[in-house]
């Protein structure tokens, strides 16, 4: 391939990578065949940077040759050496000149001959969006629960209630995902299950919740008196969501809770232990220590 066609090559690649490529996108152009020895440009907000390769990467004794140095520092381009790449801040942000560039650079650091081919090694543009936290409302609540396909009913503070069916016929829980506290920005899952389900005494239940509570980080469960003398367990977590939450930290949150809450009320997972076939650490139970406390 001739200087001209390469260039050409270069530039409608440049054109496309500084158009598209976000803060710290780059873009490697090298020699075919030749792994070590490339150029790459690299986006720092409205400014270009460059580099060249120094060859010593993972060749410490391969070295550029005296005179491609002296050569590219006239270009200013300096630094090399092991794991260091000649380099230089402020290039044009000009595809054509960046072309131009790429050529003389590459042909002056690896001695090469005037019809090399050259090949594109990696181009990232790191466009990726990273989700932005929205407002947490009860319609965020609801949009979980519509995506997870799950009957629900609502109150009348606009919360909602879900009825779930436990496996290994452990019968079902009532789970209430609530949003509390002042402008309702504290989100609020908590459950119990249907009356007459649980430990047959209070002490065995407290124990029960304590264990778990020793073993997992949340949902804390507790035992709950009532005025006429009855008691029942009840698992709650809250998070204050007054500064937003994406939707996929909120849908993780949500739906590990729940899967703890059908753990903790699993018949085979009585006491509190980790469900069989969970496959590894949940991300709720807490590390084994000695004492109980939390790492």
């Amino acid at each position: 391939m001739n200087t001209s066609d390469r260039t050409g090559l270069y530039e409608g690649l440049l054109t496309t990578f500084l158009a598209r490529a976000k803060d710290r996108g780059y873009i490697v152009i090298g020699v075919l065949g030749r792994v070590d020895e490339y150029v790459q440009f690299i986006v720092h907000g409205d400014q270009v940077g460059g580099e060249v390769g120094s060859r010593q990467w993972k060749e410490p004794e391969r070295p550029l040759p005296k005179a491609a140095a002296v050569a590219l520092g006239r270009l200013g381009f300096t630094g090399g050496g092991p794991e260091r790449n000649f380099a230089r801040d402020g290039l044009p942000r000009s595809a054509a000149k960046l072309a131009k560039l790429t050529d003389t650079l590459l042909r002056t650091a690896y001695d090469l001959d005037e019809d090399f081919s050259p090949v594109v090694h990696e181009i990232h543009l790191n466009d990726v969006t990273l989700p932005r936290a929205e407002p947490f409302t009860r319609a965020m609540i609801e949009a979980h629960l519509r995506d997870h396909a799950t009957h629900f009913l609502r109150d009348e503070d606009g919360d909602f209630r879900v009825e779930l069916n436990l496996p290994d016929g452990g019968g079902g829980i009532v789970v209430r995902f609530v949003a509390d506290g002042k402008d309702g920005k504290i989100y609020h899952v908590h459950a119990h299950p249907p009356e007459g389900q649980g430990p047959p005494t209070r002490t065995e239940a407290l124990e029960r919740c304590n264990t778990w509570n020793r073993q997992h980080r949340w949902p804390k469960a507790c035992v709950m008196d009532a005025e006429d003398g009855t008691w029942r367990i009840v698992l709650g977590a809250d998070i204050d969501l007054s500064p937003g939450i994406t939707r996929s930290l909120f849908d993780t949150f949500t739906e590990r809770t729940v899967g703890s809450m059908i753990e903790f009320w699993t018949p085979s997972a009585a006491g509190g232990g980790a469900s069989e076939g969970s496959g590894g650490e949940e991300p709720s139970r807490r590390r084994d220590t000695d004492d109980g406390s939390e790492p």
